[in-house]
């Protein structure tokens, strides 16, 4: 197949944070000897390599339709959907178009309000969110009435959910499959039980949305207890809340602070050298940098929040959690059973491989752009 696949936030050079589980799905695209081409659209720069993929970038529209023109594509694979493009893009398509739903495209702004304070922002937040809301509804809409035209596919079930009651509007064609994770890029290797006090956490700190502050409410908490002294903790991220958040625990011993991006080879090494993810959050459709880590066999604790319990099974898996408290009792009850540990880190990666495995995702999303193409003709 000729896959066009178009993404406003593809990683490069410097931005190694951007889309990358777009990036790790047009790789296996690649491999299996289709034809692929990636658009940055709207992004301000020439084009570029990245990790082996060739990257158009489209500062505008007008070069954004010639890419498309030029390319022919058999299937357009969209991730995050844009109000404008219904009417500007997918309108003059012939090609069948697949829209990928990951998360803040398809749903209300106010679930988002944990993120702001009254502000100019915020306001300037409610009327954008107010605008694409009701800009995918048309999209919703305009599937149904051309049900050969486009498809869906969500990350999770809670997105497919979200997004339909946030609408009022019903996808009238969809897949629920995840991110595919790398499982080579992040191996299982059986892990000793003494990697149960290392503790890990790799995040962004530039929303409130990946709950930080309750994970660095945890350590916290935890220094009080006597086991605390046998653990180690290592933070690594970037971002406007890094400093606020981060100074504490900055006279801790036992915990390593280090700001800046990471590479995901650097992080498949820190993997390696840990047992326990830490990765609450306030709202995630997947949560894949959580899916790498169980991947690579450690153990999550994170929290009972929205997409995460299909991903994690609480007590087999990894953790769901509902504050600090309950991650300093899953931190307890790891360090008084290394058994148990052992046990969750093997399933936690048989089981997301089962999940979220690229063999498998990617052999889904083929057989949903196939199908599309063959129901276009």
């Amino acid at each position: 197949m000729r896959i066009l696949v178009l993404d406003a936030n593809y990683p490069h050079a410097e931005n190694l944070y951007g889309d990358v589980f777009v990036h790790v799905r047009v790789v296996r695209y690649l491999s299996l000897g289709h034809s692929v081409r990636v658009v940055a659209f709207f992004t301000p720069m020439p084009d570029y390599t990245f990790d082996g993929v060739q990257v158009r970038c489209a500062p505008d529209l007008a070069t954004l339709n010639s890419h498309i023109d030029e390319f022919a594509p058999d299937v357009v694979a969209l991730h995050f959907f844009q109000g404008w493009m219904l009417r500007k893009v997918f309108q003059r398509l012939t090609a069948p178009i697949v829209v990928w739903v990951h998360g803040v495209e398809a749903m209300g702004w106010y679930r988002r309000l944990f993120n702001f304070a009254l502000s100019r922002e915020f306001w300037h937040y409610v009327k954008y969110g107010t605008i694409q809301q009701g800009r995918f509804r048309k999209l919703l809409r305009y599937a149904q009435r051309y049900p050969g035209k486009v498809r869906f596919v969500f990350v999770s079930d809670w997105m497919r959910r979200i997004a339909e009651a946030d609408t009022l509007t019903r996808a009238p064609s969809y897949e629920i499959i995840p991110n595919p994770i790398d499982t080579v890029r992040f191996p299982y290797t059986e892990k000793d039980p003494s990697f149960r006090t290392r503790v890990l956490l790799i995040r962004s700190f530039d929303s409130r949305k990946y709950a930080n502050d309750i994970a660095i409410a945890a350590i916290r908490r935890f220094a009080g207890h006597p086991e605390f002294h046998n653990f180690s903790f290592s933070i690594h991220g970037r971002g406007r809340l890094f400093d606020g958040l981060t100074r504490p625990l900055r006279h801790l011993a036992n915990v390593t602070i280090r700001e800046g991006y990471l590479t995901h080879a650097e992080i498949s090494d820190l993997h390696a050298a840990h047992g326990v993810m830490l990765c609450p959050t306030r709202q995630d459709a997947q949560g894949v940098s959580m899916c790498e880590a169980m991947s690579s066999g450690l153990v999550p604790i994170t929290s009972r929040s929205t997409a995460i319990p299909e991903f994690v099974k609480d007590g087999e898996t990894g953790f769901l959690t509902d504050g600090s408290k309950g991650i300093v009792e899953a931190m307890c009850r790891l360090y008084l059973e290394p058994g148990l540990f052992a046990r969750m880190s093997h399933k936690a990666a048989e089981d997301i491989r089962r999940k979220s495995g690229i063999d498998q995702v990617v052999e889904r999303e083929l057989g949903v752009m196939q199908a599309a193409v063959r129901g276009a003709r």
